[in-house]
């Protein structure tokens, strides 16, 4: 028994179904069942009854696009950040082998790259995580420390003034100044947020596939309303969104209520009923800086923020109060976001409609106590996202930069 939203996945998830590769008997038939949308379900009906091959198949379900859409391919993602991710292992092999190796390493990225039809080269990937490398090393090594006024972070604050849009310095320049630059508490908070947040975004692209997708609950449920298995766990905000839970204490309070598990994770609870309607999760972010400097940081590009709050809302927009736990539960975890200005969500409705990622709302509270919402994609989505809309980012740029100054 499987779903499917699009077309691809139909063809797909009903042909494992079929799949015989390996198993000792390859006579029995196998029975599959595709939950569709009522439009789907009637689009397919005059085919009741009629046997299909796996080919006659694949070619009916694209005549009915209009209701079982192809998938998002998301080839601009290919194009883009794929060859960073897919570099990393390249670079990591390269400090473990010889010389001769190391030619045939960068021949297979070159290969990889004309496949791809990438624009990224060698040097520049490189630089991308060698700096990444000594940004992870410098925080363990100042880890609950001072901040050494030394030259490696004279070359951390160069990328931080210039992530601020100030002027460009050399480290060497930097140094002398660095106890100015760094003395207020802020500043150095701010410092060392900036790099971790560089560090947590880099390592998101190249741990791609276990980039951030939220916390996880353990969940007792003795009827069955999420699957098959009594206890099991799953992702903190669906069951949050589509279920009335009982928050237990911790682990200890479930396994004395609950049962025995091995299963692990940022909270424990009890389903009791399906919730109706659902609620729609959305993120929460207070900074101390103003609209204009924020947005000239951290909008329409992907980057990483921790202080982020949970806050739920049911469908028809009214507020919903929830277990403070839940509202905390990613605030000290550097969430990889694309952040989007309203006025790019249509494009953003057109460009990602049929995309198998999925966006939240963000309400950012500035320090002037203007509250300002935002689309944004998180995870391993603001780098898919990030990918399909960057012609829509220099076109609002330079919209921008094109305005008349009256």
């Amino acid at each position: 028994i499987t779903e499917a939203r699009y077309g691809d996945d139909l063809i797909q998830r009903l042909g494992r179904a079929g799949r015989i590769l390996g198993k000792p008997d390859t006579n029995q038939p196998s029975q599959a069942i595709a939950l569709l949308k009522e439009s789907a379900f009637d689009a397919l009906r005059p085919y009741h009854g009629q046997t299909l091959s796996r080919a006659e198949f694949k070619q009916l379900v694209p005549q009915h696009a209009d209701v079982l859409p192809p998938k998002q391919n998301l080839q601009n993602y290919i194009r883009s950040w794929a060859i960073t991710e897919l570099f990393y292992p390249i670079y990591r092999a390269e400090k473990m082998v010889n010389e001769t190796a190391k030619v045939e390493l960068e021949r297979l990225f070159e290969r990889l790259r004309d496949l791809f039809q990438a624009r990224a080269n060698h040097h520049s990937l490189s630089a991308y995580f060698r700096t990444d490398y000594y940004r992870g090393l410098w925080l363990e090594q100042t880890k609950n420390k001072p901040i050494p006024l030394t030259r490696d972070t004279a070359q951390h604050v160069a990328a931080w003034l210039r992530f601020r849009g100030e002027a460009a310095y050399s480290p060497a320049d930097l140094e002398p100044h660095l106890q100015d630059l760094l003395g207020h508490p802020l500043e150095e908070q701010e410092f060392r947020r900036f790099v971790a947040s560089q560090y947590y975004l880099t390592k998101s692209l190249f741990n791609f596939r276990d980039s951030f997708e939220g916390p996880t609950a353990v969940i007792h449920d003795p009827d069955r309303l999420l699957s098959s298995q009594e206890i099991n766990s799953y992702d903190l905000f669906h069951l949050a969104e589509n279920y009335t839970v009982q928050w237990l204490a911790d682990r200890a309070e479930f396994i004395r209520l609950c049962g025995e598990t091995e299963r692990k994770g940022d909270l424990y609870g009890q389903l009791v009923a399906h919730r109706q309607p659902p609620l729609s999760l959305e993120l929460v972010y207070r900074t101390h800086e103003v609209r204009e400097v924020f947005e000239r940081q951290w909008i329409c590009c992907p980057v990483a923020m921790d202080g982020l709050q949970l806050r739920a809302r049911e469908r028809k927009g009214d507020r919903v109060a929830m277990d403070s736990r839940i509202v905390e539960a990613i605030e000290s975890q550097f969430v990889p976001l694309l952040i989007i200005p309203q006025d790019l969500l249509g494009h953003v409705i057109r460009a990602m409609r049929h995309a198998p990622i999925y966006n939240r709302r963000l309400t950012i509270d500035f320090a002037d106590d203007q509250a300002v919402v935002y689309t944004t994609y998180t995870g391993s989505g603001a780098w898919m996202a990030h990918a399909e809309l960057q012609t829509a980012f220099k076109i609002r740029d330079r919209m921008k930069s094109d305005a008349i100054i009256l």
